[in-house]
């Protein structure tokens, strides 16, 4: 249940009382709420059919659906039912069905997950109270949400954990890059390019989700070219290491690229770009007649709004940076001006003598959105004539949208790229900013006979950036057959659990790819934290 960050659990209603009470208590300390259904919802009769539908296959071939899996496809078709999946025809086919290893994690339990603090708890404010606020420095979202899922997920493998080790080590090393990538290069990419796939994929997508992506792949060549310089600094001084990032990252990026080369021609031949400056998503007139019509009295009403909007700026004595022209989902083009301005604009001669009619639309964070009569009517002119726009390309912007959701892979792929770009770089940048910089460990092999667990200078993460807060270092040696048990003794207050969690966290950032916060360790692979 911590592994998947289980949200809600499905329950047959028949279960005996005993089981449930256990089952409850286990969800209960798992924070996951529980919801009671029917066993016969659980009822595997018609679930190959089901399935077939779903995942849009005429044959199953799938692990989960194995003959010694029946409690698996039990369980999947009573979600299949909760949920009511069958009765949404339009998702058929969408679906997706795999069987998640959880032998190949290291198991954390509710109780380990609180004592070492991997969440925050809710209410609290300070970031770095917690591995995740702490870790969660990405600048992409789907790194974000990268982070809390290896946090839940810790490695069992050695060459896994020495390959992330080797990356962040180079994102360590080349300051330059790292900061070049964290600050200018992956804030610009925009998009949630996690969204924008399932928006493709559930076949949701709208004209502006196809533009969204285009300005996603135009900012990639950008962060190619940072990590292509990256390679040619570090080739003679650290050729591993420049190959490894080129073999992670940087030619599976110019192969995602070349893929995206029609989308790009598609977006660029079809849709207006000049009008999606102006938050605007429609196609180019040059597809029909009336399309050309419609587009033609759009730029007259839109010259004449902004001929307006330039004399509002001359009579109150305004730059249009402060008076600025915008266009709202709702009251399509209007006025906005901060908070501070809107007061200024009240005591202007021709506001106070009602030459200039002003009506405040609505208040937000960013400002004040208001329109005088003239643009009030130019608005809802625009707006009219953007309503035929849309009634005429529907039918065009549907085959657009239907085209560009076939790069459904190309979009996992770069998905999957820049999230594990993004962490491996945050995890490089908590290292290296730390109070004091972290080492990287040292996983002791597993068939190597003296298994340990010895950390020198071992320090919490968390504590450490504490205010006011002289953190004293620790060691911890913990060696089989010669003290895989210690007992540790203090006065209340002493410090003994930050020392036992300090360890346990310590060990948690190895196996997530991280370096750690000691002086050095060498840590045997653990399969668990309870």
């Amino acid at each position: 249940l911590c592994q998947q960050g289980a949200r809600e659990c499905l329950l047959p209603a028949e279960l005996a009382d005993a089981d449930a009470a256990r089952l409850r208590d286990v969800l209960e300390l798992c924070e996951v709420p529980s919801t009671v259904a029917k066993k016969s919802a659980f009822v595997a009769k018609d679930a190959d059919d089901d399935l077939r539908r779903l995942l849009g296959v005429r044959e199953l071939h799938n692990r989960a659906l194995g003959s010694t899996s029946q409690l698996a496809v039990s369980a999947t078709c009573g979600l299949i039912k909760y949920l009511d999946l069958m009765a949404s025809k339009e998702t058929h086919g969408l679906w997706t069905l795999d069987w998640v290893d959880a032998a190949q994690f290291m198991r954390l339990d509710a109780g380990a997950m609180r004592a070492l603090s991997v969440e925050p708890i809710p209410g609290e404010s300070d970031r770095n109270s917690s591995l995740l606020g702490l870790l969660s420095v990405c600048k992409t979202k789907v790194g974000g949400r990268l982070v809390r899922k290896w946090l839940k997920q810790p490695l069992l493998s050695k060459n896994d954990l020495e390959q992330r080790y080797d990356l962040v080590d180079a994102f360590t090393k080349g300051f330059e890059t790292r900061s070049l990538l964290r600050d200018e290069v992956l804030p610009k990419l925009g998009s949630d390019i996690d969204k924008l796939g399932r928006a493709f994929a559930a076949k949701k997508a709208t004209l502006k989700d196809v533009t969204s992506l285009y300005y996603f792949v135009l900012a990639v060549p950008k962060l190619l070219h940072t990590l292509k310089a990256h390679a040619e600094q570090h080739e003679d001084d650290d050729p591993d290491a420049a190959e490894l990032v080129k073999s992670k990252f940087t030619t599976p990026l110019e192969e995602v690229y070349t893929n995206f080369t029609n989308l790009v021609r598609l977006v660029q031949q079809a849709v207006d770009l000049d009008a999606a400056q102006h938050h605007e998503y429609k196609l180019q007139s040059h597809f029909s007649d009336n399309l050309a019509d419609i587009a033609e009295k759009q730029d007259d009403v839109r010259a004449r709004i902004d001929t307006h909007h330039r004399k509002l700026c001359r009579d109150l004595s305004m730059d249009s940076d402060k008076l600025r022209l915008e266009i709202d989902a709702k009251y399509g083009y209007c006025l906005r001006v901060t908070r501070k301005d809107e007061k200024d604009l009240r005591e202007k001669a021709p506001v106070k003598a009602k030459k200039i009619k002003l009506s405040q639309l609505l208040t937000r964070k960013d400002g004040v959105l208001f329109h005088d009569t003239n643009l009030a009517s130019y608005a809802e002119e625009y707006q009219q004539l953007a309503k035929q726009f849309n009634d005429e390309q529907r039918g065009l912007v549907a085959k657009v949208v239907e085209t560009a959701a076939t790069f459904g892979p190309v979009i996992s792929n770069c998905h999957a790229l820049v999230a594990e770009l993004d962490t491996l770089l945050a995890f490089a940048h908590v290292s290296s900013s730390a109070p004091e910089p972290y080492v990287r460990p040292t996983l002791v092999p597993p068939e190597e006979g003296r298994q340990r667990i010895v950390l020198k200078g071992c320090r919490h993460p968390c504590v450490e950036r504490m205010d006011a807060v002289g953190y004293i270092k620790n060691d911890v040696e913990l060696v089989r057959g010669e003290s895989a048990l210690q007992v540790v003794t203090g006065p209340n207050m002493g410090g003994k659990s930050t020392y036992i969690r300090s360890a346990g966290v310590t060990v948690l950032l190895a196996q997530i790819g991280c370096f750690v916060p000691c002086d050095s360790a060498e840590i045997s692979l653990v399969d668990c934290i309870l």
